[in-house]
């Protein structure tokens, strides 16, 4: 689908700033102590109203999903993040007193930003400000996956820290409908082995605060293979997870990123992250079984959901369904069209700051925009003049070549347990290896659509690796 006016219907919003950087984080994320706290979220936060203002013609009239994550949004003050999440889900104003927080620069007419001519620039995402969508738009797009026809899934992400059953009802009086709570490990030695500084009281308190506020659409991380960790561990983990009582588990991998391994390598010998990542290989289907067990449906490779509780936002972008994303380093896909924003708050500020006063000044924008070559893979953008061709704040640009979406979308569909067409993303397919892994049962094909098996989700990097040509083997 060409990007249209109306046509995203999934939203991204990146809070970069964390109280400290946890050691293994390959996330765009920034450490931003409390002094400095206030006058930075502020500009950024403005940055962000003028950013959602400038996509407004890309967006439906009404988003089924939207997605605050970070960094740590809860980081913000907390006010501030109060009103954003009213302002996204449609209840209110986006930031206090239609700024981005007390104090801060004054929201902008459409005249300044290419946004609303009234009010905040976010007040009309959700549905409570929306007309509801046409009924080509509404074609468009299956059934929401556990949810009520034409209701908001707007997910908030939080650490354990300084959350409580106050904070949580207020998120949801402003319009949350579910919260990801990034725990990673019950075990506090595991902790320290992440460089994660959470006690754990705060997890009690933070597990607590949800049952509290009776909110039943709720996620909690995981991360599976922890250098040092034991099976008696992880089960723990799994255990106490579960006990927690949320709705969507999610179980990840660790991932080091070179400065993480050298880490692990100094405090645990050479060795550990290879031990570390072959427990994880000897051990994963077990954990899974155990989270199967317990009422929880593994429908993505690393996320497990009981009955209609799976993440719609994630599911948008396993399904190759258009996306926008606002804030430092997010990433938006529409029609084909990929571009990144620039990844440090500061430079995100600074571009968006710049955008409005040429705005203002009614000045031709002298930066920013597409080369020439690069405006021609805009030339579909939304008709309406409030678009620029190209994002200020993007990074990077560039337009998927058919091969490029179809690869995708079958690595990307294929870790899920609803799997692919086959007839869809037959040319990315390697149809001599497929036959292999299809007789050995790693891959099964019913009706038409491929997935793969339990044993084949296990170890689903290779099976993709196999059975997938990638854009660059063309």
């Amino acid at each position: 689908m060409e990007p249209g006016a109306g046509a995203v219907r999934h939203l991204y919003v990146h809070i970069p700033f964390c109280r400290a950087r946890c050691a293994y984080c390959d996330f765009a994320s920034e450490s931003l102590v409390s002094r400095a706290l206030e006058t930075v979220t502020a500009s950024y936060l403005h940055a962000l109203e003028t950013e959602l203002a400038w996509s407004a013609p890309w967006r439906a009239q009404r988003l089924e999903t939207v997605y605050v994550g970070g960094g740590t949004p809860t980081h913000l003050p907390f006010g501030a993040l109060v009103a954003l999440v009213r302002g996204l889900s449609g209840e209110g104003p986006a930031t206090e007193g239609g700024t981005a927080t007390k104090g801060g620069p004054p929201s902008t007419g459409g005249s300044a930003t290419g946004g609303p001519a009234t009010g905040s620039p976010v007040a009309a995402i959700g549905p409570a400000a929306a007309a509801a969508a046409g009924p080509a738009a509404a074609a468009q797009t299956p059934p929401a996956v556990g949810a009520e026809p034409g209701a908001l899934e707007l997910t908030v992400e939080a650490n354990p820290e300084g959350l409580d059953g106050d904070k949580l009802q207020q998120l949801c009086d402003a319009g949350m409908t579910r919260l990801s709570l990034g725990v990673q490990s019950f075990d506090a030695s595991l902790r320290r082995t992440l460089g994660r500084s959470v006690h754990d009281e705060a997890l009690r308190r933070a597990c607590g605060a949800v049952a509290e506020c009776g909110l039943s659409n709720w996620n909690l991380d995981l991360i599976f293979g922890i250098p040092g960790q034991t099976w008696r561990q992880a089960e723990g983990d799994v255990l106490r997870a579960v006990a927690a009582g949320p709705a969507h588990i999610s179980l990840y991998d660790l991932t080091y990123t070179p400065s993480y391994a050298a880490r692990v390598a100094r405090r645990l010998g050479p060795g550990a992250q290879a031990r570390a990542q072959a427990f994880a290989e000897r051990r994963y289907a077990k954990v899974v079984a155990l989270l199967e067990q317990e009422g929880y449906r593994r429908y993505e490779v690393s996320n497990f959901a009981r009955p209609g509780y799976e993440c719609r936002h994630n599911l948008a972008y396993w399904r190759g369904w258009d996306y926008l994303g606002v804030g430092a380093a997010a990433v938006s896909t529409v029609g084909g069209l990929r571009w990144g924003n620039v990844s440090t708050a500061e430079e995100y500020v600074a571009r968006w700051a710049r955008y409005k006063a040429e705005r203002q000044r009614g000045d031709k924008a002298t930066w920013g925009s597409p080369s020439a070559s690069t405006s021609a893979l805009f030339s579909s953008s939304p008709a309406s003049s409030a678009a620029p061709s190209l994002s200020p704040s993007a990074g990077t640009v560039e337009r998927l070549t058919r091969h490029e979406r179809l690869f995708e979308r079958a690595m990307l569909g294929l870790r899920t347990a609803e799997g692919v067409s086959r007839e869809e993303v037959e040319i990315v397919l390697d149809n001599d290896r497929l036959r292999q892994l299809l007789a050995a049962g790693l891959v099964v094909e019913r009706c038409g659509k491929l997935t793969l098996s339990a044993g084949g989700l296990n170890v689903s990097n290779a099976v993709l690796s196999a059975i997938l040509v990638s854009p660059a083997a063309e």
